[in-house]
C-alpha cells in the first residue's frame, strides 16, 4: 500500500558553518541554492552561527528565515 505524501516537496534545514552577511563562495552558494529552492515551493530554512552579538538571532534574507546560533 501507498501512503500518498501530503506535499511530496522537501523539507530542508540547511546547517551551515557561516551565512549572510559572511561571504565567501560556500556562503554565496549556500545563498543561491536556498533562493532558487524556495522559489520552487521547498520549504527551507537556514541555522549557521551567530558570530557576533550584534547578528539578530532570527532575520529573513531575502526570502531565507535564518536562525543563528551560539557556537
Amino acid at each position: 500500500m501507498i501512503i500518498p505524501a501530503m506535499n511530496s516537496l522537501p523539507r530542508i534545514c540547511l546547517l551551515i558553518h557561516g551565512f549572510y552577511p559572511v561571504v565567501g563562495g560556500t556562503e554565496s552558494h549556500a545563498r543561491l541554492l536556498s533562493e532558487r529552492l524556495i522559489k520552487k515551493g521547498v520549504k527551507l530554512f537556514v541555522v549557521t552561527r551567530r558570530k557576533t552579538s550584534d547578528l539578530p538571532k532570527h532575520e529573513v534574507v531575502g526570502n531565507i528565515p535564518v536562525y543563528r546560533v551560539p557556537p
